[in-house]
């Protein structure tokens, strides 16, 4: 009988450290799932934010820096990643945009990307074709490209001059779809309702091995006419 008793009472401690065991296990699994619940919720609710901003800042973009009867407007393709992060035209590290433009004498100083909206001061505007994309050519979907759209800007601001900052750009604005073989760099013979049409190197980083800056004092010495 000693020994039964005992016995129960050892099966009993037994039985209520077990339960202790399995009672913690329960509760850690609980918080477990907890956790991964939260983090889950928090997953969600940061890629939903990240959805929100990403989708409405490709709404927004860059603005247009346009007025009437400038001595030219600058119109590349679509901007650049650091552009388009930054806010401002021509923006990413080793761009020779502002470079050229002081030193062909577009400009008295050499501007920094920060000024390019009171560029209008210098006779000199800024767009794209695209607006509602960014990043290399190769990157920008070609139902991105708003070039009826571009046509009427052109033809109601009326600048001297429309300088296609790349072949890729002119291309899509005379409906070539992007082919470039059939572009030169230089003075073009179609104009864009009143304004002459001029087609530039690219001044970005990327496009460095086809850079020849000759054609901005070109163009320079035309509006100076």
């Amino acid at each position: 009988m000693r020994r039964t008793g005992k016995t129960n009472k050892l099966n009993s401690s037994r039985t209520k450290k077990e339960n202790g065991v399995a009672g913690t296990a329960s509760i850690f699994a609980r918080a477990l799932c907890a956790i991964k619940r939260a983090c889950g919720s928090m997953v969600i609710l940061i890629n939903g934010f990240y959805s929100y901003f990403h989708s409405s800042y490709h709404r927004v973009m860059l603005k247009d820096v346009l007025k009437e009867n400038l001595d030219v407007v600058f119109c590349g393709t679509a901007k650049g990643k650091a552009s388009a992060l930054k806010g401002y035209y021509y923006a990413g590290q080793g761009n020779k945009f502002y470079y050229i433009l002081h030193s062909a004498g577009f400009t008295l100083k050499k501007l920094l990307p920060t000024e390019c909206y009171t560029i209008n001061e210098h006779g000199i505007g800024l767009t794209d074709l695209v607006h509602t994309e960014y990043g290399n050519d190769n990157e920008i979907s070609k139902e991105s490209y708003e070039v009826d759209l571009f046509l009427e800007k052109m033809k109601h601001f009326k600048p001297r001059y429309i300088a296609f900052t790349s072949k890729a750009a002119a291309s899509f604005a005379f409906g070539f779809k992007g082919i470039t073989s059939i572009i030169e760099y230089g003075l073009q013979n179609q104009r864009i309702g009143e304004s002459q049409v001029f087609v530039l190197p690219s001044t970005s980083g990327s496009a460095r091995a086809y850079w020849d800056e000759k054609y901005w004092f070109e163009l320079k010495t035309l509006i100076s006419r």
